[in-house]
């Protein structure tokens, strides 16, 4: 088992929370430094609550909106202190949009020197393999028998558009280019690993849950995603950030396709559409890859998220708000099974316990792969259940469906 806290998308800033047009829920100030306002000060505690345990930390980009140098080494170093405190054995993050001075506010030639004079070393690994991610736009490492890709979806920001229009100024979307995704697909050697994930800011598919437009997605992005199903040997989760939109898909394409996590805005102020659909999220991600030949599939995991609210705090994002952008708190991802084959299965055993009742948990530990059911593909379970069999659910706080039965 490999254990993530991923935390996206920070946008920390100078600006005074009071005012309103502050652009994020997280400032350098010293006054918003409290337990209601900072939203970094609270999350140890939360999981130390809920006995959960951290193996890496991972960002998936924008420490601080618009490069602010400031906010970005305050952002960074929030970052490193939550490692220490969560007793994670890495810290390691990709390069957002916002962290490149790429419209040149606060240096005339070199849009990544506050980046790249981060300490610890960004993006959080080893000086060689620091080296290599910022000169080829990409590094891979291992932990744990779990193959990483960080990927730099940013790197061509900085370089201006001779188009006079918006739409093709480079830093408006992601990319990666041709000779990356070779030169990754090379480095993917034969070595068998159980789980591959890949990293990086800018999203592959594009969102037209918020814009029908949607500019901003990664060019090549999905020639990428073709490229590592063919090299590898083990299915991929991909963690991106960027438009601050949470959601938990399966990518189209064959069996094969990965997993996609969209990470939410830890603490951006969220305004237009986003601000009445979405939430501010962080996420807790388990990933028992020891047992996924047993399980038969791959990747399957379990998503913990919270979400904040200024001058309350950090609270469990409930499975029971589906009109709302989030991930509910103890999301399962990674079964596939149709969720009319779930309500035959979760019938038969429920009239096989000739009980009037039966709890959820121990329907679980009879189907143990029910846990790794998307959210969206749960709701559509108990929907069946309900239209087919008669069969009925009640929630508990969060939302999730803990007990059922016939009325």
């Amino acid at each position: 088992m490999i254990s993530l806290l991923v935390i996206s998308d920070i946008h920390a800033s100078d600006n005074d929370l009071t005012d309103d047009k502050a652009v994020s829920w997280y400032s350098t100030l010293p006054a918003f430094d409290t337990p209601m306002r900072n939203p970094f000060r609270g999350i140890s505690k939360l999981l130390t609550d809920e006995g959960l345990s951290v193996d890496l930390l991972i960002c998936p980009g924008d420490l601080a909106d618009c490069a602010v140098p400031t906010a970005q080494e305050k952002a960074w170093q929030s970052l490193a202190k939550l490692q220490r405190e969560v007793g994670a054995k890495r810290l390691v993050a990709t390069v957002g949009n916002h962290d490149v001075d790429s419209r040149t506010k606060h240096s005339v030639f070199d849009p990544k020197t506050t980046l790249q004079s981060l300490t610890p070393i960004f993006p959080g690994l080893s000086e060689k393999q620091c080296d290599f991610f910022w000169s080829r736009n990409f590094v891979i490492f291992e932990e744990g028998g779990v193959r990483f890709v960080v990927l730099n979806s940013a790197a061509f920001h900085g370089i201006h558009s001779g188009d006079a229009s918006d739409s093709n100024k480079e830093y408006l979307h992601g990319r990666v280019s041709e000779k990356t995704i070779d030169a990754i697909a090379s480095k993917l050697d034969a070595k068998h690993c159980k789980l591959n994930i890949l990293l990086m800011h800018h999203h592959i598919y594009k969102n037209d849950h918020i814009d029908p437009r949607d500019y901003s997605a990664m060019i090549n992005g999905e020639a990428l995603i073709r490229k590592l199903i063919e090299k590898s040997d083990a299915r991929w989760l991909v963690i991106h950030g960027h438009q601050h939109y949470p959601d938990l898909f399966y990518a189209h394409g064959g069996a094969r396709s990965p997993v996609v996590l969209s990470a939410g805005s830890m603490s951006r102020r969220l305004t237009g559409t986003l601000s009445t659909r979405a939430l501010n999220q962080i996420y807790h991600i388990e990933l028992p890859y020891s047992e996924y030949e047993a399980l038969g599939w791959n990747p399957c995991g379990i998503i913990r998220s919270w979400h904040w609210t200024d001058k309350i705090g950090w609270n469990r994002t409930s499975f029971a708000r589906p009109e709302s952008a989030s991930i509910p708190f103890g999301s399962g991802f990674g079964c596939r099974k149709d969720p009319d084959a779930w309500a035959v299965e979760i019938k038969n055993e429920f009239l096989a316990s000739k009980a009037s009742h039966l709890d959820w948990p121990a329907l679980m530990r009879k189907l143990p792969a029910l846990k790794y059911v998307l959210p969206s593909d749960l709701r559509m379970v108990v929907a069946a259940l309900k239209s087919k069999y008669n069969i009925r659910t009640v929630n508990d706080d969060d939302g999730f469906p803990f007990q059922i039965g016939q009325s």
